[in-house]
């Protein structure tokens, strides 16, 4: 609302945040992302319908859906943001792995991601993503890996 009466959209500011961040809803719904986020999995824009996997492009994402497969009641990421939905407290720093496809390509990403609550929305940043094929990924589409 702050952001609006300033003239300001909300993706211009999220996409000047220097980690990347995503705005998830209560399914981990894809609500918003900012450029250094998007940078991370397809080269595409994240659908309505889009789930955290879906957007950076999780390969067990990718055969049933993001929160449908069986491996997704395992996944750091989904639990960390159902954690903090249900209780309000940040998780912090966690340690998540994924495998995402990118141009046809399984890649192994080391995630650290941290969660917090605002309002009914979670925060979801990348604190930090390693790996040398991560970070090449990363270099190839404009974003700088955090170290």
């Amino acid at each position: 609302m702050q952001l609006r009466q300033f003239g300001r959209p909300l993706q211009e500011f999220i996409d000047e945040l220097p980690a990347p961040v995503v705005i998830v809803g209560p399914d981990a719904e894809v609500l918003g992302a900012n450029k250094r986020a998007r940078a991370i999995g397809p080269k595409r824009l994240p659908r309505i319908d889009d789930r955290f996997g879906d957007m950076i492009g999780c390969v067990n994402a990718k055969t049933s859906g993001c929160g449908r497969s069986v491996c997704c009641q395992s996944c750091t990421i989904r639990k960390s943001v159902k954690k903090t939905l249900a209780t309000g407290k940040p998780c912090t720093n966690v340690q998540a792995y994924r495998d995402i496809e990118v141009d046809s390509r399984v890649k192994h990403l080391n995630l650290r991601v941290s969660t917090e609550l605002r309002g009914k929305y979670v925060l979801v940043r990348i604190d930090k993503v390693s790996g040398k094929k991560a970070d090449l990924m990363l270099n190839s589409r404009g974003a700088r890996p955090r170290r």
